[in-house]
């Protein structure tokens, strides 16, 4: 059998556009033509928060640092959001702060240095 694929901007608009009537998923991509299907209740930022709560963490001592549109759930959902300085648009958009470093460099020492003395 053929799997499916999705090959142009044209096929990747027309699946999201039936994956969204669905319902009940969030719709996420870190690549041109990828496709990331998650339940409304996964999800990164759904991920981070359950983890603060374990930790007895109260949200506004998270801090998450991304650097694709599959991290903005995480970013908005942290008490602190970090977008690296080649992050996606959309992602520093909805970023607190843009890093003064790229994911190619040394972000957690950066991380480290700016936020944990």
């Amino acid at each position: 059998s053929r799997r499916p694929s999705v090959h142009d901007d044209e096929d990747c608009k027309a699946c999201i556009a039936r994956l969204e009537q669905m319902g009940g998923v969030m719709i996420v991509s870190s690549m041109v033509h990828n496709i990331e299907i998650l339940s409304t209740d996964a999800g990164k930022g759904n991920a981070l928060l359950r983890l603060a709560k374990s930790l007895c963490v109260a949200r506004e001592e998270t801090l998450a640092l991304g650097d694709s549109k599959n991290d903005i759930d995480m970013i908005c959902a942290a008490g602190l959001g970090i977008a690296v300085s080649n992050a996606w648009q959309e992602l520093k958009d909805a970023a607190d702060v843009v890093a003064d470093c790229s994911n190619d460099e040394h972000i957690a020492k950066y991380v480290l240095e700016k936020y944990f003395r």
